[in-house]
């Protein structure tokens, strides 16, 4: 608490957003050093106009030292730039938030890989299913899914990890204490068992509409890359996109109707030079070198302790073509005969199954639809875990 009250302290000041806590910290030696350092050492500095001189004289160090009673009465946890459990993904964007408040559990972002996906608000049916069922999956494989909390795309991808007890952070444009969106209390409440909200505003701030360009810097910033789902020509999510480039992060989206609004933005993401995701593989192909932490850590899809999971031997009773669901296409069948726990790719697939390329992709869509199949990078598969 001590610590954190002089990155509060300075919020409290200056207001969020901006680039002036890391250049701070490159002057001094923390935020402690800044705040004793006074008033000439803060002109000498050069960061400064008049104005925030005048701010940081006129805030007291107890307004810092309230917002801290307050979280801790609320349970939330204050993690200011020079904690050392702050993400260092997010700490090498230029405008790290000074201060994170968080509730629940914030995994560690810097060993997973962590996807932001986003999208309009005003989501068509497929666009929702799109989301659900790509967050679903990648949760499944031990990503972590980042989004804003918000109605449409941002609770479609939300609700992806959670229906697989997977793990997913909101950030929101808001304190966490604030009443916002009721209809999504209990989504809210529901990613804080396994993931957790974030903000960078004070528990009790308002939902202002400045606020959400304002946080999807932090959305970008906690993931490798960003998906966009379906996302009009004046979206936010376009904003997020565009930080996400900014900081050097990838941008992917999935395409869309010429003939939908909803989807303008996406596809105008696609001309410039976003990758186009048709399938989960298309991601996380891009991350089969992930090597999370220090090295020599081994590069993986998954979180550590669901590799090791993973790589524990155990009987193998893969289900029978008898077993399966009805409705299958005999492709598909014939498909899953010859797949195994190991990864192969495609088209040895559709040689081992006998079936023709175009037969083999119709095929795993289908054992995918049926959660009976994981994709792997490189166009890869395998029977799904449970099998």
């Amino acid at each position: 608490m001590a610590d954190s009250q002089y990155a509060v302290w300075l919020q409290c000041a200056l207001g969020e957003g901006g680039t002036l806590p890391a250049q701070i910290l490159r002057q001094f030696s923390s935020f402690r050093d800044f705040y004793e350092a006074g008033l000439q050492e803060w002109k000498l500095s050069g960061l400064f106009h008049q104005k925030q001189l005048d701010k940081l004289q006129q805030t007291p160090l107890n307004a810092a030292g309230k917002i801290l009673s307050r979280c801790e009465s609320l349970g939330q946890t204050v993690l200011s730039l020079e904690d050392p459990a702050y993400p260092e993904r997010l700490r090498q964007i230029a405008d790290p938030p000074a201060v994170l408040y968080l509730a629940g559990h914030l995994p560690d972002i810097d060993r997973r890989i962590c996807i932001a996906v986003v999208g309009t608000r005003d989501a068509t049916p497929t666009g929702i299913r799109i989301a659900m069922e790509f967050c679903s999956r990648m949760a499944k494989q031990g990503v972590v899914i980042v989004s804003g909390g918000a109605l449409g795309m941002d609770t479609a991808a939300h609700k992806g990890a959670l229906m697989v007890g997977g793990c997913t952070v909101a950030v929101l444009g808001c304190g966490l204490n604030t009443r916002y969106l009721a209809e999504n209390r209990s989504m809210r409440q529901q990613i804080q068992i396994g993931g957790a909200l974030v903000s960078e505003y004070p528990p009790d701030s308002p939902a202002l509409g400045y606020h959400f360009p304002q946080r999807n810097r932090i959305i970008s910033g906690l993931s490798l890359g960003t998906l966009v789902v379906e996302a009009g020509e004046k979206s936010g999510s376009l904003i997020t996109a565009r930080q996400a480039l900014e900081q050097g992060r990838d941008v992917f989206a999935v395409p869309g109707s010429l003939m939908s609004y909803r989807s303008g933005g996406s596809n105008r993401l696609l001309r410039d030079g976003a990758k186009p995701v048709l399938e989960v593989s298309d991601i996380l192909e891009e991350y089969r070198d992930f090597a999370p932490g220090q090295p020599p850590a081994q590069s993986s899809l998954f979180a550590p302790a669901d590799r090791a999971e993973r790589q524990k031997p155990g009987p193998q009773q893969p289900v029978g073509t008898a077993d399966l669901p009805d409705g299958l296409s005999p492709a598909a069948q014939a498909l899953f005969g010859v797949l195994s726990s190991q990864p192969v790719p495609v088209d040895e697939l559709a040689a081992a199954a006998k079936i023709s390329a175009r037969e083999a992709l119709g095929a795993v869509t289908e054992l995918e639809m049926e959660g009976l199949i994981e994709a792997l990078p490189g166009k890869q598969y395998r029977r799904a875990n449970e099998f």
